[in-house]
């Protein structure tokens, strides 16, 4: 179902932009030109219920009415991978910002500047912020902004969804183009 039929959602956007994406990325196949591989992953970012979400302002989960998910892609070439994520939070940031770049870096065998994490921002979901959640843990507020160990898991599960995805990947022609996940 295309983006004008029937109501447009988020994931459905997300999943026609995507489709779009192996034609933007052709490169000349000539022996003489580096050759480019792409691989593609998913993994579920879902806080636990009870999980504080939009920073404190809003009640914390209730129910998983969607999972949230992280998508991205991993780059390769002649030169180190290159790593884009998008995350279904409203916001990494900071240091817990800075975590994913490292582990995702780690992951691909790159180094954290030529790796991009986007969240999408939608105000129902986790906000991250590690160094804002110490400053509160010292005051007594534990777990106003986020669960440090459940973001540590969700960091660790898409670096292993990255890691898997590795072997896979397809070269970029302008005759191939490389699966989305689901």
């Amino acid at each position: 179902m295309g983006l004008t039929q029937g109501r447009v959602t988020r994931r459905r956007f997300l999943r026609t932009a995507s489709a779009a994406l192996p034609s933007t990325l052709l490169v000349n196949c000539a022996t003489d030109q580096p050759m480019y591989r792409l691989a593609s992953f998913s993994a579920d970012v879902t806080p636990p219920l009870g999980h504080g979400l939009l920073a404190g302002v809003i009640e914390p989960a209730r129910e998983i009415v969607d999972p949230l998910l992280a998508h991205g892609v991993v780059l390769t070439g002649p030169e180190s991978p290159i790593v884009i994520v998008g995350v279904d939070w409203c916001e990494i940031r900071n240091d817990a910002h800075e975590r994913w770049r490292h582990v995702l870096a780690t992951a691909a065998g790159t180094s954290p500047d030529r790796v991009v994490v986007s969240t999408l921002h939608q105000h129902d979901t986790p906000v991250m912020d590690l160094e804002a959640q110490r400053l509160l843990d010292a005051q007594g507020l534990g777990g106003l902004l986020c669960d440090p160990e459940f973001h540590e898991r969700a960091v660790a599960g898409v670096a292993d969804a990255l890691r898997a995805s590795l072997p896979g990947t397809c070269r970029l022609t302008a005759r191939r183009s490389f699966p989305i996940p689901s």
